[in-house]
């Protein structure tokens, strides 16, 4: 069993809805959670006795440069849709509504990335991160001038006891990271 390992650089991220449907997030480059949770000092005797924690949860952050329309279909319920003519040229496109209903209330979804990495002894490993419960919204889209296209997709991941398609956990958590022995990321 590997305890230790050395990650580095990004490899894959995909997003899973509770169907079971994975989608890739094409040219990724961050997939970071970071926890959060309320805490509640017991104080007396003039000093701090004792610290409580409750309402954990992780805020999600998963950036690409890349746009996969799927992606947004699974993270917001809104249907992305084609358009016969756009412009005055009369071109076809692929077409996602920003802005709906849907997004006030978005389904939840699992979001899973791999590091390719380094065993303590040296063999080949993958680090995989995956947030079980999640709820993200639309993106942020950037776009500059000499720069990459890219969005940033945020959101909150919760505690539960089991995975996106229902499946249990061996206990209740926000997220769960794993060594895999050998380079399981996509090629």
């Amino acid at each position: 069993m590997t305890k230790n390992a050395y990650g580095a650089g990004i490899r894959h991220a995909e997003i899973t809805d509770a169907l079971g449907a994975t989608f890739d997030v094409e040219a990724v480059i961050n997939h970071e959670g970071a926890m959060s949770l309320e805490s509640q000092e017991i104080k007396g005797d003039d000093t701090v006795k004792a610290t409580f924690y409750s309402s954990q949860k992780a805020e999600i952050t998963l950036e690409a440069n890349s746009l996969n329309l799927d992606v947004l279909e699974a993270i917001t319920g809104t249907t992305v849709e084609e358009v016969a003519a756009v412009t005055s040229v009369s071109m076809a496109a692929t077409e996602f509504a920003v802005g709906t209903t849907n997004e006030t209330n978005p389904p939840f979804v699992q979001t899973k990335s791999q590091q390719r990495a380094k065993a303590k002894d040296g063999s080949i490993v993958t680090i995989e991160v995956t947030y079980h419960k999640v709820q993200l919204r639309v993106p942020d889209i950037a776009a500059a001038l000499e720069s990459e296209f890219s969005q940033s997709i945020k959101g909150i991941a919760y505690k539960t006891s089991a995975d996106i398609e229902g499946n249990a956990l061996s206990n209740s958590r926000i997220a769960t990271v794993r060594i895999v022995a050998g380079d399981s990321t996509p090629a």
